[in-house]
Formats: structure tokens, C-alpha cells, sequence
């Protein structure tokens, strides 16, 4: 190496760019320049300069070099590159050793330790800006091979900084030594990692309480006490407050206040079980009494459970003033249903009173207004704190008894809500909006007018954004060497696809390149074993043979079914747009099918034991092996008819009836199908309902069912009159498995209701059935019924003559007893008596809730109320409007 390269002139005091770049060319032919020099020249530059600089020393390329050249592939990564995640993604291919193309690792020379790389990449980021620093320590807590907090916390100290990224907080509480067994070692472990770093203990780990998800991801399981060798975070709390002892009345507080914010149960039992753990005392409770108070009107039951626990301890320390509080915060929790919550505040209410006898009128006042929601066998626990008993209070009685409150017939009416007729889509932009609409979980109804606008455009005029949207939507579909799947929903890419030919940006010549995914379901299919036998394959044999049977034989490796259900017709109709050259036959669809009268059997379905497949995805995922079924006479060929016969032939549901409730499951846009279907199939509510039960069933037994919330929506706006197949899929709605769609179901309820629409007689029978077959669950309809009774008068009596109607039956459904429950408090606000069926008398005897229930339902009196008088106001307004209706 010569000399001369030695003696290149010293950089200026503030040099300029050019005088930079040329200082790192000489140092580029250098062998032996050092990481310091290449630091000497980069020092001082701005961002934009740094970013000019990278193209001079580019990270990218150094980024593959091996050996000492390691060092100053980290430095510069640090240093000039501009783009955080390309940082990230150069840093982690800097860890990573090199492999061939053979996934085999290549033999590489000497190279210094991660450690010291990271030590190199933190010189060249410690002049960065704040704010690219704490996107790179974003970005490289959410890479799993960039395992190193304590790297990334001397970044951030170096700066002076605290980050709020939940990878990053996770990272910390990752770092915190174990908690496992309350010894001499543990303490000392935890003392010295807090005072190694002062900051910790004054922000960073209080910050990892105020970011959900953060102790739910980490190591540190709430449940686990310390004689438990995983580590537990009730544990790491007592250790903590017993180190250092003036930090327990903050973690007091904070995890109080993480009750209290807008988590999940399962994010928030991280600070309810630490909380417990640090059994606080009398005085302690005492000065938090409002964040107790706060917590006793919380979602989370165990914490309530807690607080009133705690307050119970607290209860003879309360002044008169907080005594009041907690009377006014028990109006709130006693209309709770969980039986051990009520129990409790009516205890803490008790003893509150030895203490404050003053407050007894203000707690007689406040349990006698919850008294009729309290199930029954708690009413009497209840009846001692109030002054005037309730079941001695004269009932309203006159000549006239109970007031009667007519029934409506339903009868076909206009279009509403979601299925009110809507204008067609004129301008690009006005289409670029429906699509933006759908693709961001909208429910499907606009697809026939986008369908009908596509069909017809000659070309689309998009924008950049526009262009971009459709580009990601398309994208969503992936082709891998062995196969096409799609992340969200075959209809959505094949949407988006539709948009970009019109749009120019998929050339004709292109067409024909456009991947087709499957739209059959595969099955493999077992008749015979090796000597020949028939072979049922039932739940037992899946039993035994998990994945595969052994020793049955197949009449072939695979079959292909397509009975052309909602979600193969959705994808016929993009099909056809797109190929329309090749497709003359399939017509676009673009107004509601005509009402048809189809006969409709309902029947108990099974999954078809010649089915493998759909008996082993039905185990594994939990669905039934048998679902309530609705199905026509007659049994078509589905690939011989036209789209229109396609969507009326329910035939096809019980074949596809566990990959319909599959796809449910894990196609979020699944929700565009059913609305699309919905849309089209208006005019024949039974129709609908019978091919789109799987998807209700599924909603019973899994968390996720897309497209439950659409059906259920669509049956609450229609404006036909429903049938049989109808009120069954209601009631399966009423029983989902999420309060979302359950909400959905009281909903659509009490729209029926409040438009004179539902037949309580048909819905009694349909919901008999269903309970008697045990296709719904008891309880979840009851919370479906009480909320459907709130919305008006007139859906609380519906909801009441419902119960009534499936009354014989609850005595053999599990837990029917609270639909027993809740008709008692509805026909006591209604003023109606109601018989109790013989074939329950015999259950009228013990001391069960459904004995309870009944024998509270034999003493009813008929009496006029005033919810009576204005459920038959609303009834009769409906009755005249449908007198001046009719011609």
C-alpha cells in the first residue's frame, strides 16, 4: 500500500458533502483504514447527507461481506441507511450465517462476535435522529432474530429515550430475571438488573402496564405462585415490593389502573392476580378507595371479585361519605349476572350497614330497584336489606286484569336497511368508493352494482391511490410452487383483478395468466376395507385413527366436490367478468332472484360417513357431527344448472356442510359472500337461511364464524314474510358463540318485532326443536332474549310469548331454567299470568333455579302496567298502519 494514502488532507470543520464523499473513496482503497476513520468522515452529517452518502459506502453491499469487513458493514448499516426496515433486514443477514443454495452453511473467515457488532452499530447510530431510532428499535423488537433488549437499551440510553413498542417493552419484561421461588439468589437478581439501569424502575417498566398485550406475550405467567418454576409475574411483584419498598404503593396503583383499561380478560388477569398477590392493607385500601370503586364497574368478574373481597377487609374504615359511593356503585353492580358477584356485594352491602346503619334506606332503595333482575335463589339473601319487602307489595289489580296486546300478522312490506334498493353506480369514482368499501369489510350487498358498473365500463380512470389499493387487494392472492391460496377471501383478489383489466393496468395478453384457485372442496373416498367389507367411518373410527384410517381402502385418491354453494357462485360471477371471452354462458347477475315457493323438509343432518375429510376437519376443529338441516325434494345435478337454480338448490349444504363452516372460520371476507348472497336471495328469506346454516352453526361453536353478523342483519331487514327455515336460523344466531353476534340476533329481533314481521308461534316451534335437539344452548338464548326485550315494549311481550311458546321443553334442556327465569321477570313487568305446562309440574318441587323459576311463575297475577299499555299502543299503530296500506 503506498504512502500516499496515508497522507490524505484532514477533513475541513464542517465539510460539505463532496468533501465527504471524496474522503470515503480514499478510505475505500485502503486496506488497513478502521472503522474509526469511516466514523471521522460521517461525523456531523445530516440525514439527507447520510442518505446521499449510503450510495458512496453502500450498506447493501457491505452487508454480504464477511470477516473484518463485518465491522464496517454494521457501522455503516447504523450510520447511512435511510430506510429503518431495510436496517433491520441488513443487520439480521449480517447475524445470520451465509448459506448456498442448498440451504448449506458456507465456511467463512474470522469475524468479530455479535456482540462487538453491535457495539460498531450503535457508534454509527448514535448520531442518528430520535425519531429514526426509535423506529429502528421498533422494527428490531418485532424481528425474532433480533433477540437483544439489553443491545437496543443501550441504543435508546444513549439518546435519552424510552420507547412505548410493545416488541420492545416485551423484550424488557423478557429480560427481567425469573421470579421462581422467593430465595436469597431471586432477590438479589432482580436488585441488581433495576439498579443497573435507574430508568426502568422510574418509567420503562410501569410502561409495560399501559400497553396491551405486553405481559400477555412475555414470559411471565400471572397465574403461577413462586414455588412454581416458570416464572411468575405475582411473584415478581412481592419480590419487587419486599426489594424495593418504595415502589409499592406505585405498583398498587398501576395495576388498579390496568383494571381499568380497555383490555381483554386475558391481558388484564396479568394485573388483577399481581395486585392480589400484594394483599394490601386496611389503610392501603382505604386511600384507593375511588380505583376500587372504579374496578366494581369493570367487565372483568374476578377483579370485581377482588375489589369486594378487598373492600370487605376495608369496610369498618370507611367514613360516612364513602359508604355512600360504594351504595351508588352497587346499583351498577347488582344488575350483573354472575350469581358469586351478586352474592358478594350483597355481603359487602350487609356489612356495610353493621358499620352505617344511617345508609340502610339508601341500600334498601338500591336493591329493591335491581330485585326483579336477581335470579331467584338470591332474592331471599336480597330480601333482608330491604325495608319493605318486595313480595309483599299489593300487585295493580282491577276488573279488567292483565292488558292484551294484539297480534299482527306479518305481511310482505317495502325493502329497509341494508336491503333498501339502492341506485346504480354512475362514476369511476363512485365505484373506486363501493370497492375501498368492500375490501375493508364491507358486507357485500354493493358486489351486484359494482358487478353490473365492471360489466359494462369500456375502461376505469383511477389515481394513483386507487391504482395502489387495487395492487395490495390483488396481491392478497399468493402463488407458491405447490399450490394458489389466497390471506383473506378468493372473492377479494379476483374483485380487485376485475378493476385493474378495466383499469388498463392487466393487459388483455395477460389475461389468460391469471391464476384460478380451486373452487372444489377435496374429499377422499372410503367404502370398502381390504377383504372388501362395507367400512362406516364414524366419530370412533376418527378416534382411532386421527388423520388417516388404517386398513380402508379408497375407490380413488381423491374427489372433488362442487355442489355450487354461495361462495363458488360469487367466484363463477368474477370468473365471467374476468374471462368474459371465454365465458359466453355465465350471466352476470345484477338484480334480486323473483320470489320462488320451494319446499323446504327440516331434518337433523350428519356428516356424510363416506367423507373423510369432512369427518376429520369437523374433530379437529370441533364442529358437530350433526347440525340442524333444511333441504328440498328434489336432488339436481349442481354442475347442469344455471346460476339462478344453483343458489335455490339447498341440496347442496349437506355435502359442503363442514368446509362451508371451515372457510367461515378463517375467511374474514367471507362476510362479502354472505351479503352478496344475501342481497340476491332477498326475496326468498328460506332459501338463504337454509344454505347459510353452517355458517351459523359454526358461530356456536367457534370464535370466528365471518359472515354470522350479515345473515342474521339481513333476516332482522327483511321485508318478506320468513319461514320455518328462517326462525331456526335466528334461534342458531341467538345462540352464537360471541356477544357480538348474539347482539346482532336481539337486533334483528326486535326489528322484526317493531315492524309487526315476527310469528312467535312458528319461532316457539322452530326454537323447540332446536333446544330438544340440542343444537343451541340454553343460557346464551336467554342473553339473547333479555336483550332483545330492552330495545322497545313491543319486542319485550314478542320475546315473552316466544318463551312461553318453548316452555314445555326447558325442563330436559341444560340450564333451562333461565329462560324460565328471565319469562318470570317479563310476564311480572307485563302483568300476565302464565300457566305452567303439566308435563312440568313434577320439577316444580326442590330447590333448582328451574323449581324456583316455576313455582315464581305459578304465583303470577294478571295486572295492567304501564310496559303492557305501551307494547299495545305500538301493536295497534302497526295494525293501522297496515289497514291504510292496503288498496
Amino acid at each position: 500500500m503506498t504512502a500516499q494514502h496515508h497522507t490524505q488532507p484532514a477533513l475541513p470543520a464542517q465539510p460539505t458533502l463532496q468533501e465527504r464523499r471524496a474522503h470515503l473513496r480514499e478510505l475505500m482503497k485502503r486496506d488497513d483504514a478502521t472503522v474509526e476513520d469511516y466514523h471521522a468522515v460521517i461525523s456531523g452529517a445530516t440525514e439527507e447527507e447520510r442518505a446521499s452518502l449510503a450510495r458512496t459506502l453502500s450498506p447493501t453491499k457491505l452487508a454480504k461481506a464477511r470477516g473484518e469487513k463485518a465491522a464496517l458493514a454494521a457501522y455503516a448499516v447504523g450510520a447511512l441507511t435511510s430506510s429503518v426496515p431495510r436496517a433491520v433486514r441488513l443487520i439480521s443477514e449480517l447475524f445470520c450465517p451465509l448459506r448456498d443454495e442448498d440451504f448449506n452453511i458456507i465456511p467463512e473467515p474470522p469475524m468479530p462476535a455479535t456482540g462487538q457488532l453491535w457495539e460498531f452499530l450503535t457508534q454509527g447510530a448514535v448520531e442518528r435522529s430520535d425519531e429514526w431510532v426509535l423506529h429502528f428499535v421498533e422494527e428490531c423488537s418485532d424481528d425474532w432474530y433480533i433477540d437483544s433488549w439489553t443491545r437496543l437499551n443501550k441504543l435508546m440510553r444513549e439518546h435519552s429515550l424510552t420507547s412505548l413498542s410493545p416488541g420492545y417493552l416485551c423484550m424488557m419484561m423478557n429480560a427481567v430475571p425469573h421470579v421462581r421461588e422467593k430465595s436469597a439468589r431471586e432477590y438479589r437478581n432482580i436488585e441488581q438488573f433495576f439498579r443497573n439501569d435507574p430508568v426502568l424502575l422510574e418509567r420503562e417498566f410501569w410502561d409495560a402496564f399501559t400497553v396491551e398485550g405486553v405481559l400477555a406475550q412475555s414470559k411471565w405467567d400471572p397465574a403461577l405462585q413462586p414455588e412454581y418454576r416458570s416464572p411468575s409475574f405475582s411473584a415478581l411483584a412481592q419480590v419487587m415490593c419486599e426489594t424495593f419498598s418504595e415502589i409499592r404503593p406505585r405498583f398498587l396503583d398501576e395495576t388498579l389502573k390496568g383494571l381499568l383499561r380497555d383490555y381483554s380478560a386475558h391481558h388484564v388477569r396479568h394485573f388483577y392476580r399481581a395486585h392480589a398477590a400484594l394483599q394490601p392493607t386496611p389503610q392501603e385500601i382505604t386511600e384507593r378507595f375511588a380505583l376500587y370503586l372504579s374496578v366494581l364497574g369493570t367487565a372483568y368478574s374476578p377483579a370485581i371479585a377482588m375489589a369486594q373481597d378487598l373492600l370487605e377487609q376495608a369496610v369498618y374504615e370507611l367514613p360516612d361519605a364513602q359508604a355512600r359511593e360504594l351504595i351508588e356503585v352497587s346499583a351498577t353492580v347488582l344488575t350483573r349476572t354472575e350469581k358469586k358477584v351478586l352474592r358478594a356485594q350483597i355481603r359487602l352491602l350487609s356489612l356495610l350497614l353493621e358499620v352505617h346503619p344511617e345508609c340502610t334506606e339508601q341500600v334498601s332503595q338500591t336493591v329493591q330497584d335491581a330485585f326483579k333482575s336477581m335470579p331467584l335463589d338470591l332474592q331471599d339473601e336480597a330480601q333482608k336489606l330491604i325495608n319493605d319487602p318486595v313480595r309483599e307489595t299489593p300487585t295493580r289489580q282491577d276488573a279488567a286484569g292483565s292488558i292484551t296486546v294484539p297480534d299482527i300478522t306479518p305481511k310482505d312490506c317495502e325493502p329497509q336497511g341494508c336491503l333498501a334498493p339502492r341506485p346504480p353506480i354512475t362514476t369511476d369514482r363512485e365505484l373506486m368508493e363501493c370497492l375501498a368499501a368492500t375490501f375493508h369489510g364491507g358486507d357485500g350487498t354493493d358486489i351486484p352494482r359494482i358487478l353490473e358498473y365492471l360489466e359494462h365500463a369500456e375502461s376505469l380512470d383511477i389515481n394513483d391511490a386507487e391504482r395502489q389499493l387495487l395492487w395490495e387487494t390483488r396481491n392478497l392472492l399468493i402463488e407458491s410452487p405447490s399450490s394458489i391460496y389466497t390471506l383473506s377471501s378468493p372473492n377479494i383478489p379476483y374483485l380487485a383483478i376485475a378493476a385493474l383489466i378495466k383499469s388498463g393496468q392487466i393487459q388483455h395478453a395477460d389475461i389468460a395468466k391469471i391464476p384460478i384457485i380451486p373452487t372444489w372442496y377435496t374429499e377422499r373416498l372410503y367404502l370398502s376395507d381390504e377383504h372388501g367389507n362395507p367400512v362406516t367411518v364414524d366419530e370412533q373410527t376418527i378416534k382411532e385413527h386421527q388423520s388417516r384410517p388404517i386398513n380402508v381402502k379408497a375407490t380413488g385418491t381423491e374427489l372433488h366436490l362442487n355442489e355450487r354453494g354461495p361462495h363458488t357462485l360469487l367466484m363463477e360471477q368474477l370468473f365471467a367478468l374476468i374471462f368474459a371471452d371465454q365465458d359466453a354462458e355465465t350471466n352476470i347477475v345484477t338484480a334480486p332472484f323473483a320470489p320462488q315457493r320451494v319446499a323446504l323438509e327440516r331434518t337433523t343432518g350428519t356428516v356424510l360417513t363416506q367423507y373423510w375429510e369432512s369427518l376429520y376437519l369437523a374433530r379437529m376443529h370441533s364442529f358437530p357431527l350433526q347440525f340442524p338441516l333444511w333441504v328440498g325434494t328434489d336432488t339436481p345435478d349442481a354442475a347442469a344448472l344455471s346460476v339462478e337454480a344453483a343458489a335455490f338448490n339447498t341440496n347442496s349444504t349437506q355435502i359442503e356442510y363442514v368446509h362451508r363452516m371451515l372457510e367461515s372460520k378463517y375467511y374474514p371476507s367471507y362476510r362479502t359472500v354472505m351479503g352478496w348472497y344475501g342481497w340476491l336471495m332477498q326475496n326468498n328469506p328460506d332459501i338463504f337461511s337454509a344454505q347459510t346454516m353452517p355458517i351459523l352453526v359454526a358461530a356456536i361453536h367457534a370464535h370466528n364464524a365471518y359472515g354470522a353478523d350479515v345473515i342474521i342483519r339481513i333476516l332482522g331487514d327483511t321485508h318478506r314474510v320468513l319461514g320455518a327455515a328462517s326462525y331456526s336460523a335466528l334461534g342458531l344466531g341467538a345462540s352464537a358463540k360471541t356477544t357480538e353476534v348474539r347482539a346482532n340476533a336481539a337486533e334483528a329481533l326486535a326489528s322484526l318485532a317493531d315492524r309487526g314481521m315476527a310469528d312467535t308461534a312458528l319461532f316457539s316451534e322452530e326454537l323447540c326443536w332446536l333446544l330438544s335437539q340440542h343444537h343451541v344452548k340454553a343460557q346464551r338464548i336467554e342473553q339473547t332474549f333479555r336483550d332483545a326485550a330492552l330495545i322497545s315494549p313491543l319486542a319485550g311481550w314478542r320475546i315473552m310469548q316466544v318463551l312461553e311458546g318453548i316452555l314445555p321443553v326447558v325442563g330436559e334442556v341444560y340450564r333451562g331454567g333461565a329462560l324460565v327465569q328471565l319469562l318470570v321477570q317479563l310476564a311480572g313487568e307485563y302483568g300476565v299470568s302464565v300457566e305452567v305446562p303439566e308435563v312440568l309440574r313434577p320439577k316444580m318441587k326442590g330447590s333448582t333455579v328451574l323449581a324456583k323459576s316455576l313455582r315464581a311463575l305459578g304465583k303470577l297475577q294478571p295486572h295492567p302496567t304501564e310496559l303492557a299499555e305501551q307494547a299495545r299502543d305500538q301493536a295497534q299503530e302497526l295494525l293501522d298502519q297496515h289497514r291504510c296500506a292496503q288498496p
